[in-house]
């Protein structure tokens, strides 16, 4: 499996914060900023990774060397397009259509070229399994190459909003890690008509866990994770802070230094007084976009909270989850959830009983021209029993250790008839992921019923447990304004900044 900010102001123990109007000045001229939420989706970045990669609990592609190139290629093939669904689950056939998609593909410099082309394959894919039609995969995708594969483009930069020509804004901090850095500046300069950059002086960024947001009464703030702060710490002390106290004066240092580079923006550090109070932190939730998220529904800005229920099981080890884990994770809902009562925000609670990790706060989510608000919500196979059926993820899971055992079987003793039962475990595999896909979870009916509740309309996107990441971690998504409207009707459906 992947193992995959602010000047000093009025703060009390977290939960309460005196909001300053941000000077205009300390803006870029010509940029303008936009919360995530009200992004319209109109660009979005993925990553794919290389022909070698092992899918989750199945063999890799490039331990059937000598088998016979034809079938080869097509295992492969079906090995790659499973790999590529199990990560990112169906968001390709469920984001808008107006949405054009920018694929971080890895260097082929670093395989060999015999293995094939992972971008003649990520197309074939759109067309057979997202159904995209030639025309749509001409017109929506385009490719750049990057040295290491990126399996979750949300950390390599937060998009401010976009700039006097209408570019997307891709902001990275002067001491992010290189490995970010390298792959934005790889997608601005391939795209340089689409992208550009801005250079955060003094902090260290990564996507999922720093965030433009709606504040309540209407301005913009940015929402960060306490480990930002830790982060900046490290950076400016030298010194390992994780799991010790954070005297209250380092933390407004680090509030000082966030304020500066996002243009005198208020911040708000996601569970602040786990930085005074280790014991108030959670080891599984590392960022800040596995703990909230903030949308702006029929009655306003509201933040969504996970709250841990029942007896939660692992998806992908099927055994409960750890009392310690689930004890840790709760702590910091409940007190995320109050914190952000104490900044004004109206709180609502999700329900999930699975890994923190697969929660149901980590989505994808944009605005509509018209101003509705979406959100793009992860729809898990249910890993527990139906009342009308079986545990639909034991099913799914059941029919990729069939098929493994018949790649195995076929890999050892290569013959005609093994081959077509190779081909027809592969039919049944897809099969089953579509009927989990299709089969009932109530949680997540209670998850999107909560988010309807507020206005929001919610887009499922069936996603499957594997790795750390959830849809926003898997995918960096800014806008682009229609080029056919005036710059001030687009500022008023987007509900721009000033």
């Amino acid at each position: 499996m992947r193992a995959y900010l602010l000047a000093a102001g009025t703060l009390l123990l977290g939960f309460s914060l005196a909001f300053a109007e941000p000077p205009k000045a300390l803006v870029p001229p010509g940029l303008k900023l936009v919360p995530e939420a009200e992004r319209p989706y109109r660009r979005l970045v993925i990553g794919i990774d290389p022909l070698l990669a092992s899918p989750f609990m199945l063999p890799e592609g490039s331990s059937f060397d000598g088998l016979g190139d034809r079938r080869l290629a097509a295992i492969r093939r079906q090995l790659y397009w499973l790999n590529f669904e199990l990560l990112h689950g169906q968001v390709l056939s469920a984001i808008p259509k107006r949405t054009k998609i920018f694929v971080a593909t890895p260097d082929p410099r670093f395989h060999a070229p015999e293995l094939g082309d992972e971008r003649k394959e990520f197309r074939e894919y759109l067309r057979a399994r997202a159904r995209w039609t030639p025309a749509e995969i001409e017109e929506r995708v385009r490719f750049f190459v990057v040295g290491r594969a990126i399996p979750f483009p949300q950390d390599i930069a937060e998009p401010l909003g976009t700039d006097a020509e209408g570019r997307l804004v891709l902001s990275i901090g002067a001491e992010a890690d290189v490995y970010y850095r390298d792959a934005m500046q790889q997608l601005v300069r391939s795209f340089p008509r689409e992208f550009a950059t801005h250079t955060l002086p003094g902090v260290n960024t990564e996507g999922g866990d720093v965030e433009l947001v709606r504040l309540p009464d209407g301005r913009l703030a940015l929402m960060a994770g306490h480990h930002r702060v830790l982060r900046w710490l490290e950076y400016r002390y030298g010194d390992g802070v994780l799991g010790r106290v954070v005297p209250t004066a380092r933390v407004e240092e680090a509030r000082a230094a966030f304020r500066k580079a996002f243009f005198g923006l208020d911040v708000l550090f996601v569970n602040e007084d786990g930085l005074r109070s280790p014991s108030l932190v959670s080891d599984e939730l590392f960022h800040s976009d596995m703990i909230v998220n903030v949308v702006r529904g029929s009655k306003g800005v509201v933040a969504f909270v996970p709250a841990l229920e029942g007896a939660a099981v692992d998806a992908i080890s099927r055994q409960p989850l750890a009392p310690e884990v689930a004890k840790r994770a709760q702590v910091v809902y409940d007190q995320v959830a109050r914190q952000l009562e104490g900044w004004r925000f109206r709180v609502v609670r999700l329900p999930f009983a699975d890994h923190p990790v697969r929660n149901p706060v980590n989505v994808g989510k944009y605005m509509e021209p018209d101003g509705k608000q979406v959100v793009l919500l992860g729809k898990y196979p249910y890993h527990f029993a139906l009342p009308d059926g079986p545990n639909p993820q034991r099913e799914l899971q059941k029919r990729f250790d069939a098929l493994s055992d018949e790649l195995e079987a076929w890999r050892t003793r290569p013959s005609d008839a093994g081959f077509e039962r190779v081909e027809r475990a592969f039919r049944d595999t897809w099969v089953e992921i579509d009927r989990a896909a299709a089969s009932r979870n109530p949680t997540f009916e209670r998850q999107a019923k909560a988010y309807e509740a507020e206005g929001i309309r919610v887009v499922p996107v069936p996603i499957f447990p594997m790795g750390e990441g959830g849809l926003h971690c898997l995918g960096l998504a800014g806008l682009r304004p229609e080029l056919a409207e005036p710059a001030e009707r687009i500022a008023g459906l987007l509900r721009w900044a000033e």
